[in-house]
């Protein structure tokens, strides 16, 4: 993935404070002084995918520039994290404009090429300079990585995402901004 080296300088510095964030949030959240001190409990605490590991969750948009300034870091923090964490990605639409990344996002990760999918997104968006918002460019897009188009359309329109999405919009509320981390 191409980031310019202003874009990169910007990253880099995302990165650390990111690293730092994480750790005084990870620190936060063993200490029963985390309300106190400016961070919010997740009240009631939510079911997580593993019950035996931490889990940490990330909430992001494709069209973000944050979150594709972000991703290179979260790429090398997936690599090498504890063996006692499980990372888990999720794109919920926030609003009805991000409805069709969402929709592609889960597409592909039923198919299994959730992170493929990802950077072929951000570079298509943050350096091709294409707003993707169409199911039909986004399906094309899918293809040059190898998925089926067709598929690709009818798991964008399946049914189950109705469902999903309404829990997305009724949770927003969680979520405050395109990008956010949580661990559970």
């Amino acid at each position: 993935m191409k980031i310019a080296s202003k874009q990169a300088n910007i990253a880099k510095t995302m990165a650390a404070g990111m690293g730092v964030l994480l750790l005084a949030f990870a620190a936060l959240i063993a200490s029963k002084t985390a309300h106190a001190a400016g961070f919010e409990n997740i009240d009631p605490p939510q079911n997580t995918s593993v019950s035996d590991k931490v889990e940490v969750l990330e909430y992001l948009w494709l069209g973000c520039p944050h979150c594709y300034a972000l991703e290179p870091t979260m790429e090398e923090w997936e690599k090498n994290k504890p063996e006692y964490v499980h990372f888990v990605r999720e794109a919920p639409p926030l609003n009805q404009s991000w409805e069709n990344h969402s929709r592609g996002f889960y597409a592909a990760q039923l198919m299994g090429m959730e992170q493929e999918f990802v950077v072929a997104m951000f570079d298509a968006i943050h350096e091709q300079k294409k707003p993707m918002r169409d199911k039909k460019k986004i399906a094309a897009l899918a293809g040059t990585l190898g998925m089926d188009e067709t598929k690709f359309l009818k798991a964008m329109d399946s049914n189950p995402w109705r469902f999903i999405f309404q829990g997305f919009f009724c949770w927003h509320f969680l979520v405050e901004s395109s990008h956010a981390l949580s661990l559970q």
